[in-house]
This record gives C-alpha cells, sequence and structure tokens, in this order.
C-alpha cells in the first residue's frame, strides 16, 4: 500500500533479516513485471536473508553459528517458517526446492541487471554474513548501482540497536538516500528517521516489551554510554506474578525504575539474567549496580561473576586493589580462553567497583572440573566439597518435583534442540567431545550450586551485605537455577532474593521453537505465541509446578 500523495516514482523498499528477502525479490517482481505507475527507485538490504542452498560458509562458521540474538539452530527454524511448512519433518526438501526459485532465493534469478539501485549493511559475525555479499557482489557485477557495507563485530540486527555500529550503518544509509536524490529531509524528518520509528527493546527485569524511546536512548554510543538513570528510566519494567492456583493464570504488571530499585535493595540477593554477548545486558547492569550503590550506601555491596572461575579469586582482589590493570586482569583470569566473550562488555562493571570499592566475586567452577564431569568421571572429595557444601541440601533439592519440572522445561529442551540442529555441546576440554544429556545436566546442577554456594558464604559473612549475581540467563529463570539454591542456604528463603531477566524475548521462556504458534486465539495459560508487538502474554511467566506449590 502506498500512502496517498506519495510519490510513485520514488518508492524506496527497505527490510531487515527476511525483510530484506522481501525486499530484494519484490524489486526482483518489480523489475519482470513492470507495474505501470510505480517506480522502485532504491531498495535497503539490511543483514538480509538470501536462502541458497547449499549453505554459504557463514551459517555452519562454529564462530558465527552461535552467535547473538540469530544463532545457526534457530535460523534454520525462522527460514523453515519461512517457507511456509508446519512442520520440520520434510522441511529441508521444500526449502532447497524454493531455493531454485528466484522469487525466494533472488541469487538464483538468471540475470540480476535492472534491479534498482542497491544499498546494504551486513554484520561481519552473523550467521547471513556471506549470502548478503554474495548478492551484492553478483548484483554489482551484472551492472547494478550497489553500494554496500560489512560492519566487522556486528551480529544479526545489530542496526535496530541503539548502540555500536548502529550509528555509522545509519549514517551510511541515509547519505546514500540522499545522493540517490530519493530522500527529502525537511524539519524534524532527520531526527525521526534516525530513531527510525522502531520500537526498540531497550528493556529490564523480569518481563519486557517493546518499548518507544525518546532521542536520548540512541544519542550515545555504547563507549560514551547512556546515563545509568537515563537509560533505567527509558526501560520497560515488569513485575511478574506466579499464580499458585489450580487457574494457573500469572500475570506481569508495569513498574517504575524507582520502584525496581528500591524492591532490590530490600533483598539480599538479585540475581541478573544476561546474555553473555548483549552489550546492552552489560549497559543495565552497570544502570542497576550504579543505582544500588546510591540507594544502599550504608551497606556492603558484591558483585557475584559467573564470568571468572573461582580459582581466579585473587586476580580479581588484585585488581581492586590497584595491583592489575585491566589488562593484566584478563590474562591472569584466562579470560580468553575460559570465557570467550568480550570483556570490553563487562569493563564498565568492573570499573565502577574498583571506583567505589565494591567487592567482586569469582562464582563459577574452574574449567578443569567441568571437563571432569562432562566427560562421566567424579571430582576429587575436597573439590567437590568446595562446589557443595552443603551435601545434603544438594542431594534434596535434586529430588523434588519442582525440579524435575524445571529440568523438563527449561534444560531439556535447549539440549535437544541444538542436536536437532546438528549442533553440538562441547566440553570445556580444549579437544570439543560430545556431551551426554546427563553428563550435561550435572554439570549444570554444580555449576549453580557452586555460584549459589559462594554467593551464599559472602552473605553468611556478611549479614547486612547485598549481593548482585550477573549470570546467563538459563541460570537465572524459573528458579530452580542459582537464585532458588542460593534462598535455600539462606535465613530468609525465597524472599531474601530477586531474579531479574534481562532484554528478555519469548524465545527465552518458550519450550520449542518448532511448534510456536501465532497469536491467532485466545490467551492460554502457561503457552507462548508469536506476535508482531511482542507483549507480555507472548512470554511463558511460570512453570507447571509453580500450580502444585
Amino acid at each position: 500500500m502506498l500512502i496517498p500523495h506519495a510519490d510513485r516514482h520514488r518508492v524506496v523498499l527497505m527490510g531487515e533479516s527476511a525483510g530484506g528477502n522481501l525486499v530484494a525479490c519484490a524489486s526482483l517482481m518489480w523489475r519482470d513485471r513492470q507495474p505501470r505507475g510505480v517506480t522502485v527507485a532504491h531498495q535497503v538490504l539490511l543483514s538480509p536473508c538470501i536462502p541458497t542452498r547449499p549453505l554459504m560458509p557463514s551459517r555452519t562458521d562454529p564462530a558465527r553459528a552461535n552467535g547473538a540474538l540469530l544463532p545457526a539452530w534457530l535460523m534454520e527454524y525462522f527460514e523453515i517458517a519461512y517457507a511456509g511448512s508446519s512442520s520440520v519433518h520434510g522441511a529441508d526438501t521444500i526449502v532447497e526446492e524454493l531455493a531454485e526459485q528466484p522469487y525466494f532465493n533472488p541469487l538464483a534469478a538468471q540475470s540480476l541487471a535492472g534491479l534498482p539501485p542497491i544499498t546494504g549493511v551486513v554484520g561481519g559475525a552473523e550467521v547471513l554474513r556471506d549470502e548478503g555479499v554474495a548478492y551484492f557482489e553478483a548484483a554489482e557485477k551484472a551492472g547494478v548501482d550497489v553500494a554496500f557495507r560489512e560492519y566487522e563485530d556486528g551480529y544479526h540486527a545489530f542496526i535496530i540497536f541503539p548502540f555500536g555500529q548502529s550509528a555509522a550503518a545509519w549514517s551510511f544509509v541515509r547519505g546514500r538516500l540522499r545522493g540517490s536524490r530519493v530522500l527529502e529531509l525537511r524539519g524534524g524528518a532527520a531526527a525521526s528517521i534516525g530513531r527510525r520509528r522502531v520500537l526498540s527493546r531497550v528493556a529490564v527485569t523480569a518481563l519486557a516489551r517493546p518499548h518507544r524511546a525518546q532521542a536520548v536512548a540512541f544519542k550515545d554510543t555504547l563507549e560514551e554510554g547512556l546515563p545509568g538513570e537515563a537509560l533505567l528510566g527509558e526501560s520497560s519494567i515488569y513485575a511478574v506474578r506466579v499464580d499458585s492456583s489450580s487457574r494457573a493464570l500469572p500475570s506481569a504488571s508495569r513498574q517504575s525504575a524507582r520502584r525496581l530499585v528500591r524492591t532490590m535493595g530490600s533483598k539480599r540477593a538479585i540475581f541478573l539474567g544476561e546474555h553473555h554477548p548483549e552489550p546492552r545486558d552489560h549497559q543495565l547492569q552497570a544502570a542497576l549496580l550504579t543505582a544500588l550503590l546510591r540507594r544502599t550506601t550504608r551497606r556492603p555491596l558484591a558483585v557475584g561473576l559467573e564470568a571468572v572461575q573461582q580459582r581466579f579469586q585473587p586476580a580479581l582482589d588484585d585488581y581492586l586493589a590497584g595491583r592489575l590493570d585491566e589488562a593484566g586482569l584478563v590474562a591472569a583470569t584466562e579470560w580468553e580462553r575460559r570465557w570467550y566473550w568480550s570483556f570490553a562488555a563487562y569493563a564498565p562493571i568492573f570499573r565502577i567497583c574498583r571506583t567505589h570499592g565494591v567487592t567482586m566475586l569469582a562464582l563459577d567452577m574452574d574449567s578443569e572440573d567441568k571437563a571432569k564431569v562432562e566427560l562421566g568421571g567424579a571430582l576429587e572429595p575436597a573439590k567437590r566439597r568446595q562446589y557443595v557444601p552443603d551435601g545434603d541440601g544438594f542431594e534434596r533439592f535434586g529430588s523434588t518435583r519442582a525440579f524435575e519440572e524445571y529440568v523438563s522445561y527449561t534444560l531439556r529442551p535447549p539440549f535437544t534442540l541444538m542436536r536437532r540442529a546438528g549442533q553440538r555441546m562441547t566440553a570445556s576440554t580444549d579437544d570439543a567431545r560430545t556431551i551426554s544429556f546427563p553428563n550435561f545436566l550435572t554439570r549444570q546442577s554444580l555449576r549453580d550450586e557452586a555460584m549459589a554456594s559462594a554467593s551464599a558464604a559472602w552473605l553468611a559473612e556478611h549479614p547486612q551485605g547485598l549481593l548482585l549475581g550477573l549470570v546467563g540467563v538459563n541460570h537465572v529463570k524459573f528458579s530452580c537455577g542459582v537464585p532458588a539454591r542460593t534462598a535455600r542456604m539462606l535465613p530468609g528463603g525465597l524472599d531474601a532474593v530477586a531474579s531479574v531477566l534481562l532484554n528478555p524475548t519469548a524465545a527465552s521462556t518458550f519450550v520449542d521453537p518448532f511448534n510456536l504458534r501465532l497469536c491467532d486465539r485466545a490467551a492460554v495459560a502457561n503457552e507462548a505465541c508469536l506476535r508482531n508487538d511482542i507483549e507480555v502474554q507472548n512470554y511463558v511467566l511460570q512453570v507447571p509446578f509453580a500450580q502444585r506449590g
């Protein structure tokens, strides 16, 4: 549909991801059919999906296949859904057949000559990188006016998020459109395009929906950083209330940032569930830490880190005491070999702790011990006591119905999905080995218990203290990971602990993306569905055992 009074001979088509595929195919169809009265003057393809077969190398490159936002297994599901298949069975054949059709895979066209000018953007770290570049290069070779840029560290859809290289990418797109004389900027139009009229999730805590942020939320780069107070003010915050009745209809209510910080300040331990490679999650962690420092000036405060293994606690102490700089800390903790994710994203948190004298705790098991468990071995008694000082409590916790439901809902599905997608669950040794699910479960249980025990030990030593734990989202959601284990060891129990999910998506909580339905009927308890404007009902708020609690 064209806007009334729009210039129908200066139509610009712009799309991201699957939308990029739609734009490429629609532009090809426009060239082939030449509809009267409409001219596609330009096409903008942002991280486009060009579903070729065989797959391009970036689809199978391990560094990209496990990358942020769009891992290879999820891309496979989206491609199957895009092809119109309702089942994964036989879906590969359907995609392979469609990949020969130019209006599904434009690289299958006999010629790309005569297409409208193309402006392209791809991220160097995304699974779709190679197919986007291949399409741009093929169009350019066919004589099309093409300009594209690759942003080296960009993950999939990086351009729609208000930090990092996004501003540079949008500047390139705007400059290209101005140069093509298809974009006129009048009055406030430049600011509107800068904000992109995209509903962006700069979101925090238990649930979040897309939130239209003001210009300030997009103004600063990640390096400059949005002030913590402003960042929290631009975030969507929800509190979840589970329903233990037979109705099993949990609810979520909007909260202010001030109320969130006040609630957090009343607890003994708060665990922030992060997506490790996401800089925006670490921005929110830094903002919440800063807010807590302002509110809890008289309480001892500690930050617990899954990113640092327990054997490196002395290195954290040396950093806080000024005996190590950041480069020395990265080397002393063997960060790049043991954690993988960029230290730069975590650096602001480390600097806040050093500046304000906040204790930092190494929480995770050592890689050497994880590897033993992953390969079916047993820890030495002394090591096991280090990670599991409360052996009886650990055994009781793992034998509850709640934990069984948690395993079925939270741990087994991602393991199964990665197997289905052909990915390997690899061990912590340098030589990758496949892990069985029982060994995977044992590792996860020991890691959760180790992180909870280290947290509870510090809290026992500091009865008035407050601990902020920075751990992965799968260690936090639905309680039976680190938070509930920590609560088991505290006098206040679950009332003393809070869980917060940072920038969650529906994929953070539903069981199987291959079975995710559209939101085309009334809400169903504990069932997620998919829609373009992700609302709170698209999240699974509790698992079934809460009904029996």
